[in-house]
């Protein structure tokens, strides 16, 4: 009896089917091992991004804490330091102290981020204030070594050059600063430019130094810098 089309293609379906099965049957457990080894992956991927956006986002949280205590205002007769939104001090020394614990808890716990590294920054500057410059500087070519391109790393620098300008003498601060110009660097050269003239000038070399300076002038005359440079040219 001859078998109709439809029932040719009904046959080839459930024969279709069958094969399916079958294969199912045989690998069925290698293909659920690995859609569950690719959904746990995704899994993990999602949660480790949750973890370090969650992580992220509490660091800058302490990071604007320190940052509100660090820029308060001084009130001599009407402090409140404990103040949720807008805390006041006695005195400077009482804000420092305060500030220096809250980026010390946030560099200490986040300091794989960048808020935490930036934290560091401040740490170093209370640091430098208080006459600690050895805490200071290795704070500061810590920051520069891992956020080389963030936008604070050109004033970090600088705090470098006169650390070393500081303790290390201005031939040496000299070397740097020529360094720098000479290569890449985050600080403008404008900035280097300037600061080589006033390191000149502290070294005694008084000539180097105009011509640094009559270079920054040539060089860059929409500088912010060039008025103070005319001047100690003048």
């Amino acid at each position: 009896m001859s078998m109709t089309r439809k029932e040719l293609k009904r046959d080839e379906v459930r024969e279709g089917m069958f094969t399916a099965v079958e294969w199912l049957g045989a690998h069925g457990r290698n293909i659920l091992i690995a859609v569950g080894a690719l959904l746990a992956l995704v899994v993990v991927a999602v949660l480790a991004f949750s973890i370090a956006r969650s992580r992220g986002e509490r660091a800058q949280e302490h990071l604007a804490e320190a940052m509100r205590v660090y820029t308060a205002p001084i009130h001599a007769t009407a402090a409140d330091p404990d103040h949720e939104t807008n805390p006041t001090f006695a005195s400077e020394e009482a804000r420092r102290a305060r500030a220096r614990d809250m980026f010390a808890e946030t560099h200490e716990r986040y300091g794989s981020t960048t808020p935490g590294r930036i934290a560091g920054v401040y740490l170093g500057e209370i640091a430098a204030r208080e006459g600690d410059l050895t805490r200071a500087r290795e704070l500061w070519e810590g920051f520069v070594a891992k956020e080389d391109r963030n936008a604070l790393a050109a004033t970090v620098r600088l705090n470098l050059l006169s650390l070393d300008r500081q303790e290390k003498g201005a031939a040496a601060a000299e070397e740097s600063l020529r360094r720098a110009l000479d290569g890449e660097s985050a600080v403008p050269a404008d900035v280097l430019l300037y600061e080589l003239g006033v390191t000149l000038e502290a070294a005694g070399k008084p000539d180097d130094a105009r011509e640094v300076f009559q270079r920054l002038v040539d060089e860059h005359p929409a500088s912010s810098l060039v008025t103070e440079a005319r001047a100690r040219l003048g």
